[in-house]
């Protein structure tokens, strides 16, 4: 009986100490301007440096894209459903190919076939590597296609490195962009700079299981008469030569039948032009864009198949 009383008591305190909370939170809004401004000055002076989550939610909502219209608008404005990557995000990510970036973004992933990826929109995608094409890929506004069959070029051949944006338009864009488009649209805008000056920026990676090798580069100079941006990327990689089969036995799928993984990949990319900043002509801008790419077929090329 004793113990039921303090229960009692204890939660009539705590009851009462719940309804009179307002009236302390309205009391405090009447607090002096002066305390409030060394409040807020507190904040700002404790920076979160180096944290994906530096950017405010108003910031966020006010990034400058321009896949859904082709036009600049803020992301709270575009009439589509878009993710879009900075190029902080991506450093921090470690990712620079679009396949990458494709399996982290809602209504994306990537497989892979016919040792190349393709994308994958809400389950729509052509089986077979080389048929990816009705996804498409602008490269500061100019569509991109790899030679075999138009297929987006979503790994090696197209590495990020000095690019400042990547947008991913969810849905058909075939409106805009025409039949290529029709289970999506990727973006990718390149670094600019706001003052004369030059930008060199470089990336090196190394791997011993297949002898990876990925090299990028990309070079920003800017003077009063216009901007020069070079990229440019290679990569390579031996065949892992997996054997396909168990090994233990004289099917035509065992280690004696030699059936291996041959996956191994060779890319090249190239991506060079120059603007004019001045003059009748500001804003003209002339360039080009290379790509090559060879490699293995993977599990579909097997030595009893040569």
């Amino acid at each position: 009986m004793e113990f039921n009383r303090k229960l009692l008591l204890a939660t009539v305190l705590g009851t009462c100490m719940l309804v009179t909370t307002p009236s302390v939170f309205a009391q405090d809004v009447e607090t002096p301007t002066e305390e409030v401004t060394e409040a807020t000055e507190a904040t700002e002076a404790t920076p979160i440096d180096d944290d994906i989550f530096d950017m405010s939610l108003d910031d966020l909502l006010n990034m400058e894209i321009t896949v859904a219209s082709k036009k600049a608008e803020k992301t709270s404005d575009a009439p589509g459903a878009i993710t879009a990557y900075s190029a902080k995000d991506m450093e921090k990510l470690g990712y620079y190919t679009l396949a990458d970036l494709s399996s982290i973004t809602a209504g994306y992933s990537s497989i892979k076939g016919l040792n190349t990826s393709q994308f994958e929109t809400r389950g729509q995608y052509t089986s077979g590597g080389f048929n990816n094409n009705k996804h498409l890929i602008l490269v500061d506004g100019i569509p991109v296609y790899n030679a075999i069959a138009n297929t987006a070029a979503a790994d090696e051949v197209l590495p990020l490195l000095g690019f400042q944006r990547v947008e991913f338009l969810r849905g058909p864009g075939s409106a805009l962009y025409g039949v290529g488009a029709f289970n999506g649209v990727i973006n990718v805008v390149s670094k600019e700079l706001e003052e004369n000056g030059t930008e060199v920026a470089s990336k090196v990676s190394l791997g011993d299981y297949d002898g990876k090798k990925r090299i990028m580069f990309s070079v920003l100079h800017k003077t009063d008469a216009g901007l020069t941006k070079i990229k440019g990327g290679y990569y390579t990689k031996e065949s892992t030569m997996q054997y396909l089969g168990a090994g233990d036995d004289d099917s035509t799928y065992s280690k004696d039948a030699l059936s291996r993984y041959i996956d191994y990949s060779t890319s090249f990319n190239l991506n060079a032009s120059f603007k004019l900043t001045e003059g009748a002509l500001n804003g003209l801008t002339t360039g080009l864009i290379y790509q090559k790419r060879s490699s293995g077929l993977g599990e579909w090329w097997m030595d009893q198949q040569n």
